[in-house]
């Protein structure tokens, strides 16, 4: 936590997302699949109003992922609830894999499920933005190496 101007505290995040002077380069889109729903076309497209009549298996609120699938379904204007709620992503699949319910993941992370049924979104995929932030100035030659690794 550093501190912040009007609530007292800010996480580094929200201070990240407000400039402090730090040097940004947007990286990539990171879109989210759902796994499990064997009764849905093996690896077809799913809708996120298919995904309100299946019980959901959610990770815990303040995750990037979680923001990610709230985020997608306010503006398809679908309720849903979550029917389990897991504090990591391996533990939020095993309700999948045990055909107790359906989970959203990055697709990165799904691949390393093959054995769960994956689905792409139709439309509007649940997706997130990653971005490189660093302070301003030259990069450490180890962090420079990592930036030309992952830009």
């Amino acid at each position: 936590m550093v501190p912040g101007r009007a609530s007292g505290r800010h996480t580094i995040g929200a201070r990240l997302r407000n400039g402090c002077g730090s040097v940004r380069r947007p990286h990539a889109t990171g879109y989210l699949a759902l796994i499990g729903a064997a009764y849905l076309t093996p690896n077809g497209e799913a809708r996120l109003v298919d995904v309100t009549q299946m019980p959901l298996v959610a990770v815990t609120p303040g995750w990037a992922i979680r923001y990610a699938v709230d985020r997608a379904f306010r503006p398809a204007d679908v309720d849903r609830s979550t029917t389990f709620e897991a504090n990591d992503i391996v533990a939020a699949a095993e309700p999948a894999r045990n055909d107790l319910g359906v989970c959203i993941m990055p697709r990165s992370i799904a691949d390393r499920f093959p054995d769960l049924p994956r689905y792409r979104f139709d439309r509007h995929p649940p997706n997130w933005k990653n971005t490189v932030v660093r302070p301003p100035g030259e990069a450490p030659p180890a962090a420079a190496a990592l930036l030309r690794h992952i830009t």
